[in-house]
């Protein structure tokens, strides 16, 4: 064997031989990364920290072994990581070491030994729109082909998700969630002899949007919320009713996307609002009423997650619409006057009909004034569901006449003579009243509807029915 030859064996079984103590002050930790499977060592990285996480010494696996070594300059506690790329997993993936020169590992030449369990499989749900997505999409690992679940994961923060320990193979990834509503829900992924990547196909369309109308604690039904969105923004929504609202209120610079109603309880839903800026604004007006809602507006945010508006919208006020008519089913009575609680509110109309204006829910009394009309008070409950009110009917008519005496008997002549008129019901015969006339005769008396008989002494003047 040649001097040089010699040289060049001594060099190579040097490198053989794993150099665990360098020096007297310095000691060293080391060992391989073993897998069962083929996989490229020189992708991973074994990093020695301290206790309290600086990095210490970070090294690279020998490509076809495995083999790593790590200076170690001062005794103490550490802990020495192995850190492959995403999704490969091993066991263990941390070891804590407490470095005395003496009794551990590193310093008795032990080798720490850190062994492969399994590629990972990679990816990212994203909301329609954005590079980002939600948190908490639940995932599913399926081997394709095959119904049976392997493994289950769920989104962090931004969208990505992760699964651990999975062998070569070709899978699904599905996600689902409870509430939102995806565009593509699954993907199919290749594992070879590295990490799988899902890639950020899997797209939600958008979030749901919830919240509720109230009138003094009482569910509203039947309020429309609109969902206006800037106009320079494409935006798409999903699950509510894209056909224009009759005279819904304009907002500048914003155009309408749908609307959806208030239900039975006063909660209404946005199914699905894709990610970004929009306006909401309440509206209801209806054949007989109209309601005074705030806020009149509120601007909202969805943000990959379901948006749940802290705060109701309240029903401060509304207006309901009633009839005064002559009887039930008759004909309206023209310029009366309508008072809530005692208090003048409004005239009704030629046919009849009044209308009140911000009324909040409570039980008010309702009376009615009108010339030779009488009406009973009525008490009555209002709320935005009772927008019409039952109708007023009159309970009394002025009834008038005028006892004219053509020739006073000699008898009586310059006398004072009283007048008296008897009022009985013509169908019963009863007495109801005496009246006594005027000094000129006149005589006037509120009656209900109905016939009655009018006596001048013992002598039947007039007949009269009152039905309107």
């Amino acid at each position: 064997m040649s001097y040089y030859a010699l040289i060049v064996q001594l060099v190579v079984c040097f490198v053989c031989v794993p150099p665990f103590i360098f020096a007297d002050d310095i000691l060293g930790c080391g060992g391989f990364v073993k897998s069962e499977v083929k996989i490229n060592f020189s992708l991973i990285e074994v990093k020695l920290y301290t206790k309290q996480g600086s990095l210490k010494y970070q090294t690279d696996c020998a490509p076809n072994t495995g083999y790593y070594m790590i200076p170690v300059y001062d005794k103490g506690d550490y802990v020495l990581k192995v850190e492959p790329p995403p999704g490969w997993t091993f066991e263990p993936s941390s070891v804590e070491l407490h470095i005395d020169g003496e009794t551990d590992a590193c310093s008795k030449s032990e080798d720490i030994n850190f062994r492969f369990t399994g590629f990972g499989v990679i990816g990212k749900v994203i909301s329609q729109g954005s590079t980002d997505g939600p948190l908490g999409v639940t995932l599913t690992l399926k081997k394709k082909g095959s119904p049976e679940t392997i493994k289950k994961a769920t989104t962090a923060t931004g969208g990505s998700f992760t699964f651990e320990n999975v062998l070569p193979g070709e899978y699904v990834v599905e996600a689902t969630h409870s509430t939102w509503q995806f565009v593509t829900s699954s993907v199919t992924v290749q594992v070879g002899h590295e990490t799988g990547h899902a890639g950020s196909s899997l797209t939600v369309f958008g979030y749901d949007v919830k919240g509720a109308v109230l009138s003094d604690g009482e569910a509203v039904k039947g309020v429309h919320f609109l969902l206006f969105a800037p106009e320079h923004e494409s935006k798409a929504v999903q699950g509510c009713d894209k056909a224009t609202v009759p005279d819904f209120p304009v907002l500048k610079g914003h155009r309408l996307l749908c609307h959806v109603p208030s239900q039975a309880d006063g909660s209404f839903v946005f199914p699905a609002v894709q990610q970004g800026h929009y306006v909401l604004m309440p509206f209801y007006k209806g054949k007989h009423i109209t309601f005074d809602v705030l806020p009149s507006q509120l601007k909202i945010i969805v943000d990959h997650t379901s948006v749940a508006l802290k705060e109701s919208f309240q029903v401060a006020g509304f207006s309901v619409n009633g009839r005064v008519l002559t009887k039930a089913g008759g004909v309206g009575v023209p310029h009366a006057s309508v008072l809530l609680n005692g208090r003048p509110q409004t005239s009704t109309t030629a046919d009849g009909h009044y209308h009140l204006d911000s009324v909040k829910t409570g039980q008010y009394s309702i009376s009615v004034m009108a010339k030779q009309l009488e009406f009973e008070t009525v008490t009555i409950k209002i709320t935005p569901n009772t927008p019409q009110l039952s109708d007023i009917i009159v309970s009394r008519f002025e009834t008038c006449g005028k006892i004219v005496i053509d020739k006073i008997p000699e008898s009586i002549a310059g006398k004072s003579i009283q007048k008296k008129v008897e009022i009985r019901s013509k169908i019963q015969g009863e007495k109801l009243k005496t009246l006594i006339a005027n000094a000129d005769g006149s005589f006037c008396q509120m009656l209900k509807p109905g016939s009655y008989v009018f006596k001048v002494g013992h002598v039947v003047h007039i007949a009269v029915t009152l039905y309107i």
